[in-house]
């Protein structure tokens, strides 16, 4: 029975450690810790989640419960407090390094490297750098150590002149006949003509043959269109008879609580009992006169 398990789940369920009256307090007081800090906001963290999460044991909860909840308790007070998490990137080692010196020797790196992304001055400093990397965790998976990957097959390739624009260009592709896409694209003959964009009309060129729009704003207008013109249309609801638009073609009420209602009264009307209707019994004299009356 439905309303048997509710009871029975409500009357099993452990009480949490903090009641929701008593949470402004606990985020309070959990505020007045975190915030005495002299290095970084989250020096007091692991000892305020220690000390909740003891507490809460002692109380008799269980200890995954009152971590949670002492975890809980902490995020709400660093968002209380403006307090942000770094992301994984911010949290390496280059991330405070500078865009114009090598993350390796703190050389310079030349405009024309900066401008191509380089973060590493010379092949020697990005071999150090892998090799370094290598001995520490045998993984080179971030952003820095795939950049050293890419310029140091970049840096040991020959310069080539471009097939098309003459720029004279380094590629890891031995292959390679072009310094960038749009070169490779003209020598393919694969660059399209200019068209008009389906939603404000601007003349641009298309990035791919079935590009429609200039911009990804006029993109989202256009989808919202060409969805608008898919829906069925209109018509009366069976229960209330207001006019509606379904979002599927079979949709025969407008809403859920007609279709509630409606289910209700099909769900009435198979519950009520049948009607009897009692007939005089056949005797030969009505027979006979049936057969009279159809002479």
């Amino acid at each position: 029975m439905v309303y048997l398990d509710h009871f029975l789940s409500a009357r099993d369920r452990k009480p949490k450690p903090v009641r929701k009256s008593d949470s402004e307090q606990f985020v309070s007081a959990v505020m007045d810790t975190l915030r005495d800090w002299r290095f970084s906001p989250f020096q007091n963290e692991a000892g305020t989640r220690h000390a909740l999460r003891n507490w809460f044991i002692e109380h008799g909860h269980s200890w995954g419960l009152s971590d949670a909840e002492a975890l809980a308790l902490i995020g709400n007070a660093f968002d209380a407090l403006g307090v942000k998490r770094p992301s994984w990137l911010e949290g390496q080692w280059y991330y405070t390094e500078g865009r114009t010196q090598c993350v390796w020797c703190a050389g310079d790196i030349d405009e024309e490297d900066q401008a191509r992304g380089f973060r590493f001055c010379s092949t020697v400093c990005a071999k150090s750098a892998l090799e370094k990397r290598y001995r520490d965790s045998q993984t080179h998976g971030d952003m820095v150590y795939q950049r050293a990957h890419y310029e140091i097959a970049v840096n040991s390739s020959p310069a080539r002149p471009c097939k098309i624009c003459g720029t004279m260009f380094k590629s890891r592709q031995k292959g390679a006949q072009h310094c960038s896409r749009a070169c490779s694209r003209a020598a393919k003959g694969d660059l399209l003509a200019n068209i008009n964009c389906a939603e404000c009309e601007t003349l641009f060129r298309p990035a791919g043959r079935t590009k429609k729009y200039c911009c990804k704003e006029c993109a989202n207008k256009g989808v919202i269109k060409t969805r608008e013109a898919s829906l069925p249309p209109e018509k009366s609801c069976e229960c209330c008879r207001v006019v509606f638009r379904p979002r599927v073609s079979f949709a025969v009420y407008c809403s859920p609580r007609c279709s509630s209602m409606m289910a209700n009264r099909a769900y009435r009307a198979r519950r009520a009992p049948a009607r009897i209707f009692t007939f005089p019994p056949l005797t030969p004299a009505i027979f006979d006169g049936w057969f009279r009356r159809a002479a």
